[in-house]
């Protein structure tokens, strides 16, 4: 049921960006004309097979590929909810290590598939925006080094992130 209502949204804003958005076409070819070349940016929205799935799925957030250990900023101000496995029993599920923060504007972003060892941050830690708070790995469900990053409504239910959210992270690891 949740897959149809992301569907559905998606067809109300072919175009990914939501109300008043940039869109994926325009994120894409932002990050495949920039420094780290091309095929490096996988938006979020995309109906693709994924690893570990038997059928394809929605992708609920960005992915950047980038190399191992290079560093992970916070996107927003915020405060951790959550710092560690997503599943302790399975560290191959999911987002692998992961720090969640709710933000200040009660959103909240996520940043998946980050080393081992290298988070940071503990639940009830603040952070500013550009703070490291780990490094890129390839934890949990994941076939290569990327950063995964997506937001949630204050509801939790997973959003396109923001322009501006993608901006920051454009500008961080394009002047790295």
């Amino acid at each position: 049921m949740k897959n149809k209502r992301a569907l559905e949204k998606l067809q109300t804003h072919k175009n990914g960006g939501g109300v008043g958005g940039e869109g994926r076409e325009y994120w894409q070819d932002k990050w495949d004309n920039s420094n780290l070349g091309k095929d490096k940016f996988s938006p979020y929205g995309e109906v693709r097979d994924l690893p570990h799935y038997d059928k394809p799925k929605i992708h609920k957030g960005d992915d950047i590929a980038l190399p191992e250990g290079t560093p992970i900023p916070a996107v927003r101000d915020g405060v951790v909810v959550k710092s560690g496995w997503e599943n302790d029993n399975n560290h191959k599920q999911g987002y692998g290590q992961r720090i969640i923060a709710k933000n200040n504007d009660d959103t909240y972003s996520d940043y998946g598939h980050m080393k081992e060892g290298s988070l940071k941050y503990q639940v009830g830690d603040k952070m500013q925006q550009g703070d490291i708070m780990g490094e890129v790995g390839s934890t949990g469900a994941s076939t290569g080094s990327h950063l995964h990053y997506s937001e949630k409504d204050p509801d939790k239910h997973y959003i396109e992130p923001s322009d501006s959210s993608r901006q920051y992270l454009f500008d961080f690891y394009n002047d790295l």
